[in-house]
């Protein structure tokens, strides 16, 4: 097999020097089949090029609603220990001084990390629930706390232009204490559902299943 040289090319460099290295022809000097891999190769570039924005796009999108929501989980955090280590019922458990886990377990990396789930309440809200562990000079405990978002709009009286200020607002917070396997209900806003009594217990006119009266009992 001979091999090629400069003045006998190869196939191959000469389809390389006629349709590819065509960066030093104009355009009309061009053969159709030249401004066809010419045109080929722009469109490659263009899709690459467009490709690589919508990563970066994305890839910044998501840092920013990464970055947003962390801000949210933090302030429920700092909210939800200021009021634990306000409440009498937490200092009698765990015994003052209550520490949060940033502030006792900031040396590892899953104490540096809050436990967050984000969800959708029933009245379409959002809402996020936060669980750190909380430390005393006795015991030791896990905070779980759910916040709902709350949106308001205000009118400013000189523009007549609308703001909307969003709050998040403390729905249902709990502690666990594990030593003892006990619970602490710290707040509960959640909506009362009638409970009803079963129909075997059902009393006159059925007022006992409805009211949960208790029919009297009877000595004779």
């Amino acid at each position: 097999m001979s091999t090629a040289t400069a003045n006998n090319p190869s196939r191959w460099q000469r389809f390389k020097e006629r349709y590819i290295d065509d960066t030093d022809i104009e355009w009309y000097n061009m053969s159709w089949s030249q401004k066809a891999v010419h045109l080929t190769k722009q469109f490659g570039y263009t899709f690459v090029v467009l490709a690589g924005a919508g990563v970066i796009g994305t890839t910044i999108y998501e840092v920013y609603v990464e970055t947003k929501r962390a801000k949210i989980v933090n302030d429920i955090y700092d909210k939800s220990l200021a009021r634990v280590q306000r409440d009498d019922r937490v200092s009698a458990v765990l015994r003052d001084p209550i520490k949060g886990q940033y502030e006792m377990e900031w040396r590892t990396r899953e104490g540096r990390h809050l436990v967050s789930q984000e969800s959708v309440h029933d009245d379409g809200r959002r809402k996020m629930m936060v669980q750190f562990n909380v430390y005393g000079s006795e015991q030791k405990g896990t905070i779980t706390t759910e916040w709902l978002e709350t949106k308001t709009t205000e009118t400013i009286p000189d523009s007549q232009e609308q703001m909307e200020h969003v709050t998040w607002d403390e729905y249902f917070t709990f502690l666990f204490i594990p030593a003892t396997n006990s619970t602490i209900v710290l707040r509960d806003d959640r909506p009362r559902q009638k409970e009803w009594s079963s129909k075997e217990r059902k009393g006159w006119f059925g007022w006992n299943r409805a009211f949960h009266l208790k029919r009297p009992s009877s000595n004779l």
